[in-house]
């Protein structure tokens, strides 16, 4: 379930994007977000990640 930074590395690749800084586009994006129904769709996203 939790896997070290190396691992994480590995599936990343080279150019992906980390998953710190996938999560703060999330909140990003949710905050600027106007519309109720896109607000929903990153809420999911959210949960998933976590």
């Amino acid at each position: 379930m939790f896997t070290n930074d190396e691992r994480q590395k590995q599936r990343t690749g080279k150019y992906g994007t980390s998953r710190e800084q996938y999560l703060q586009e999330l909140v990003t994006e949710f905050q600027k977000t106007p519309n109720e129904e896109s607000k929903e769709q990153i809420v999911a996203h959210l949960a998933n990640f976590a």
